[in-house]
């Protein structure tokens, strides 16, 4: 068992060797293909975290302030959707692929197809989470609203 292990361990070495020599030749010979990638990703996953969290806390305060004077004047008056919550919502989305992005490029992956991935990621779940708030708007108007049970 003991030959068996020091065997392996001998493999891998000369294994990662042979990998190390293959990378170091294609550098040399001129074969290696530069790709984009980024060296800190984690400045990206950092600036993703902020503005999701910054931007959802302005729209979650602006929504609940929104309700509360609704109920304030008990009336079920004409709900639109203002601007800055429209680039509030807007900003959360974008700062959730761009913390997709940096974790995507910290995994190793190329930064065109990681911004891609992440746009593919978060675009549907922001129409849906956004037709589920403009839903809410319209029960809110009508005055009668639905228990979240009933989504699911």
């Amino acid at each position: 068992m003991i030959q068996a292990l020091s065997l392996l361990v001998k493999l891998m070495k000369n294994l990662d060797f042979a990998a190390q020599l293959s990378m170091d030749t294609n550098l040399t010979s001129g074969n290696y293909i530069p790709y984009d990638r980024l060296s800190q990703p984690n400045y990206l996953i950092t600036a993703g975290i902020l503005i999701s969290l910054v931007f959802g806390y302005a729209y979650a305060k602006n929504l609940q302030d929104r309700f509360s004077k609704l109920k304030e004047q008990n009336t079920s008056s004409d709900i639109k959707i203002s601007l800055f919550e429209k680039t509030s919502w807007i900003a959360i989305f974008f700062g959730l692929t761009i913390l997709f992005t940096g974790v995507l490029l910290f995994l190793g992956f190329v930064f065109s197809k990681s911004l891609l991935i992440s746009l593919i990621l978060t675009m549907p779940v922001c129409i849906w989470m956004w037709n589920l708030i403009k839903e809410l708007m319209l029960q809110v108007k009508s005055g009668t609203i639905k228990e979240i049970d009933d989504y699911f």
